[in-house]
């Protein structure tokens, strides 16, 4: 016995009859049933039975008028009874305003014998010449389970000028007056003010100034004989012959003939229709304000519209052919919707529609790339699995124990993991040790050997006297030459002193530097088996088989639904994070360096002091090698002794530029220093500068002077007063080369870091996947619908909040309404959408998602990759018939929509969609099983074979 009670209204119990009779014989299962109405009721309104897979049409009419309208199916399977119900019910005698009940009332399992055990020899199997041998389980149990739902999805058909006539009632912009609601409304409408449009509604609604006495308040006060419009509708509703609607016209209005209610086609009553329409929009802008005056006047218009085109248009043009009568027209006009006014045409110029009201002008729509669209109408479909069984198949592998053989299998596993760095480095250093040299005589030195060039000097009879105290008087004479002689003995010293500063002490040293860094993993897994035949009487063989499963797949139709196409980007964001927080663990797929912005480092060319710091950040590299200084400058100082020198150049470097500085001493005769830096000639003056632009050299630089010396003048007579005698020639030459980093030495740095990068990244992936797996580990497997269930409650938080956010977008908020409208009223919102969709039944996709059947049935294989890796989903949900118009009004308008249908507007701009919604006759179905097929899956699970014969299929042949 079970007991079912749908909406606390109607219960109905059942109960599964016997399929065995006395005598023994089988007869069909059967369920017997009892309807109650109201529920505590101790008499059913009907009963009967139902045997085998049939069907029984239920119409009760309880004592109060209660209509219950509809079917109840039985179906039978090979383990369970199933009753279903398919019920209308409500005190109207139209569906659309019935309530309705569609699904499963009772289960009931079969008392079916359990299956003969399979013989040990090979069974026939010609799906996969597999042993069809089933696995000894505890209880008798069975997995059954949605797969996934998935649509058929219509194209779009195009409207007739029938359908637009009979569906839709349009109001007629032209004719509305100067001072009407509309006309008003239609300024503020261009300026987007929705405060002006929802003021002016308040103030009709009122009937202040401009719309004194223009709002009716209560049907009481619209003009006869509209006011009885909306009990005319209800009888045309009610009629079973729609062909006598005439007749009811007729004896509601107190008419004689059809004449008169063409008469009723007047000027004077369109004056009154269109003050209703004002009422109506004033209504519609103030939502919820009087759903009982709206409905009515709602009514009106469709009463109005009904003889609109039945007595004032050739009727013959709303008739598909002969073979649709006036009945079948009839029945669509009553459930014609309003069409919101939109752009409006008078005067020309106009762009803002009026319908549906603009935002305030402080929305700010979210910044988000996700969108909801409709999508289209088709049929839904649900896959189903059930597990029939598992089986073995084919032979795994095979254990051989001889007689008297005592054998011990040992099966490892071994994964190790090894690291090993090796550094290569290459010194160069140069060093010179430079000392003063004195020696005024030596005036140019070109050669590094002990054989240098050498000055002598001779002095012939050279006195020198002084006369007066400012003059000296020069006797004698004064010669040079320059031979290449070895040093005198008395500068032996001096000059080899001399030639060992001159020498530059070059060290170039290539070291081999192997620091070998080797880190060892290890993971060994043993299982180890001991076969003991040493007591027994013949050999042993253990045949291994693989286990497979076996699945029932169904499809089972529910019927056309009004589809939403959501576009979710990043649909993980929100489960990643929580799991960060909840579990600590990071679930983020780590970003790839070719994969990073602004800028892809798809190669070490890609890497810029400007982003190393950022990229060594991201991938946490704890060691962090800076970059080579973008210049350097190398210095050298020279004086009197010292005319040439080697200046070097650092490693990685080349010179550009030379900045030389010379400074004479004083009283010396010298007026330039002039030398030769590189390949460039320069000549500095005392105490000046000069910049010269160099070849970008490498390694060193050499640099040479010589000084301009003013000789003495030979004698004359009478002897020429001249300046004592002053020290040596003296100066100071200092030069600052600058050196510019070379590409080679930067390039080094570069792939220094581009390598650290790429390796701490393939570290963070390999962390990243042992995380996203967690739930597919060989010793940590998790059901499939948990994982689906995971996939779809984030989904649903996504699209939940797309729907909330359609009221932000569409109407905004006023900033003079403290707490928002929006967070007040937020649980209606959610509560509407919860009602509004078929959640269980929407379908989805990620971006990279694999096969449904490769991965949601492989149990062990499952995991939440394709959901966690997914950039974007696209998530298609079912709205629920009874919604189908309030959902189109809300993507549009941003508001829910109080009252039922018929008596919800559609805006302008969604007249295609309701077109295709309104052709549509049957949108529920009861989930009837079109098709099913058996399919076979492998698993990595073995099983050991009862006998030891080994499978023969010879028979198949």
């Amino acid at each position: 016995m079970a007991d079912f009670v749908i909406n606390k209204t109607i219960r109905i119990a059942s109960q599964f009859d016997s399929n065995e009779d006395i005598a023994g014989e089988t007869t069909p299962p059967a369920i017997s049933y009892r309807l109650f109405y109201p529920v505590e009721n101790g008499m059913p309104l009907m009963t009967g039975i139902l045997a085998g897979a049939n069907r029984q049409i239920v119409q009760c009419v309880a004592a109060n008028g209660f209509i219950i309208n509809g079917d109840l199916v039985t179906e039978v399977s090979t383990d369970e009874m199933i009753l279903r119900g398919n019920l209308f019910y409500g005190f109207s005698g139209n569906y659309a305003l019935q309530n309705h009940f569609e699904g499963t009332i009772a289960i009931f399992p079969l008392n079916t014998p359990p299956d003969p055990p399979f013989p040990s020899g090979p069974a026939e199997n010609t799906d996969d010449f597999a042993d069809d041998i089933a696995i000894d389980a505890p209880g008798n149990m069975a997995i059954d389970a949605p797969l996934f739902p998935y649509l058929y999805i219509q194209p779009w058909p195009k409207g007739t000028v029938r359908e637009w006539g009979l569906n839709f009632i349009n109001y007629d912009v032209a004719t509305a007056p100067a001072g009407s609601l509309y006309s008003l409304l239609v300024p503020k409408a261009q300026v987007k003010d929705r405060a002006a449009m929802e003021k002016l509604a308040l103030l009709f609604v009122q009937n202040e100034v401009p719309f004194t006495d223009q709002y009716y308040f209560s049907l009481l006060n619209v003009p006869v004989p509209f006011d009885g419009f909306p009990g005319i509708y209800d009888l045309l509703l009610a009629l079973d012959a729609l062909d006598t609607y005439e007749t009811v016209l007729l004896t509601r209005l107190s008419y004689e003939n059809a004449d008169e209610l063409k008469a009723l086609i007047s000027p004077g009553n369109k004056v009154i229709i269109d003050q209703v329409w004002q009422n109506y929009f004033a209504l519609t802008i103030i939502t919820g304000y009087d759903e009982a005056l709206f409905i009515n006047l709602n009514k009106i218009l469709l009463v109005w519209n009904i003889i609109q085109k039945l007595y004032t248009e050739p009727y013959y043009l709303l008739l598909d052919s002969v073979l649709v009568g006036m009945a079948e027209v009839l029945r669509e006009l009553l459930h014609a919707t309003v069409i919101l006014p939109g752009i409006p045409t008078v005067p020309a110029g106009q762009t803002e529609p009026v319908f549906p009201l603009p935002p305030y002008q402080q929305a700010i729509a979210p910044t988000t790339k996700n969108w909801i669209e409709p999508y289209a109408i088709g049929q839904l479909k649900m896959a189903r699995y059930r597990l029939l069984r598992y089986q073995q198949g084919e032979v795994a592998q095979i254990q051989n124990v001889l007689k008297g053989e005592k054998k011990k299998i040992v099966n490892r596993s071994l994964t190790n993991t090894g690291e090993q760095t090796v550094l290569f480095n290459n010194d160069s250093s140069e060093s010179s040790s430079e000392g003063r040299e004195a020696t005024g005589e030596l005036l140019v030195e070109t050669q590094k050997t002990v054989a240098a060039l050498t000055k002598k000097i001779k002095y012939d009879k050279l006195t020198t006297t002084y006369g007066p105290p400012t003059q000296a008087v020069l006797d004698g004479s004064y010669s040079e030459d320059i031979v290449p002689n070895s040093p005198s003995k008395e500068d032996r010293s001096n000059f080899t002193s001399l030639v060992l500063n001159k020498t530059l002490n070059r060290i170039n040293e290539t070291v081999l530097k192997s620091r070998t860094g080797f880190r060892y993993t290890e993971k060994e897994e043993i299982a180890s088996s001991i076969f003991n035949n040493t007591s027994g009487a013949g050999h042993f063989r253990g045949i291994y088989r693989w286990v497979n499963k076996v699945y029932r797949i169904s499809v089972h139709n529910y019927g056309c639904r009004f589809l939403l196409e959501l576009h979710i980007d990043n649909p993980a964001a929100d489960f990643i994070a929580s799991q960060e927080i909840i579990n600590n663990i990071n679930l983020a797929k780590p970003v790839s360096p070719a994969q990073q912005q602004p800028q892809n480092i798809k190669s070490f060319t890609d890497i810029t002091i400007d982003n190393y710091v950022v990229l060594l950040s991201y991938y946490q590299v704890a060691k962090i090698v800076l970059p080579p200084e973008p210049a350097a400058s190398a210095s050298i100082t020279l004086n009197a002794g010292e005319t040439e020198k080697y200046i070097a150049i650092p490693a990685g470097y080349t010179a550009t530029s030379a900045v030389i500085t010379g400074q004479i001493a004083a009283g010396a005769s010298l007026t330039a220093i002039t030398g030769i830096i590189g390949t460039v000639a320069f000549s500095v003056a005392s105490g000046t500068t000069e910049n010269k632009t160099l070849n970008n050299e490498t390694g060193q630089v050499t640099i040479a002077v010589i000084g301009s010396v003013l000789r003495p003048q030979p004698q004359v007579e009478p002897p020429v007063l001249l300046p004592p005698p002053v020290q040596p020639e003296n100066f100071i030459l200092n030069a600052t080369i600058n050196c510019t980093v070379t590409d080679k030495k930067l390039n080094e740095w570069k792939v220094i870091i581009y390598d650290a990068i790429t390796e701490a990244y393939e570290k963070m992936m390999a962390a990243y996947n042992n995380s996203i797996t967690r739930f597919a580990m060989d010793d940590q497997q998790t059901n499939p619908l948990l994982l689906n269930n995971i996939e779809k409650s984030c989904l649903y938080r996504s699209c939940m909040a797309m729907i909330l956010n359609i009221t932000a977008a569409k109407t905004g908020s006023r900033p003079d309404i403290i707490p928002p409208l929006l967070t007040v009223n937020r649980q209606r919102y959610v509560q509407f959408a919860e009602d509004a969709f078929e959640w269980d039944e929407m379908t989805y996709r990620f971006d990279d998602q694999p096969s449904k059947l490769s991965y949601s049935l492989q149990g062990k294989d499952d995991s939440l990759r394709p959901f966690l890796q997914a950039g974007s989903a696209v998530v298609f949900l079912p709205v629920r018939p009874g919604y189908n118009f309030h959902l189109l009004y809300y993507l549009s308008a941003g508001i829910i929509w109080g009252t039922h249908y018929p008596f919800v507007p559609v805006n302008d701009t969604d007249i295609q969609t309701a077109a295709h919604i309104k052709k549509i006759r049957y949108w529920d179905e009861a989930g009837k099983e079109e098709k099913h097929w058996n399919i076979t899956l492998p698993t990595a699970m073995q099983v050991v074979q009862e006998s030891d014969q080994l499978p023969d299929y010879t028979f198949l042949k």
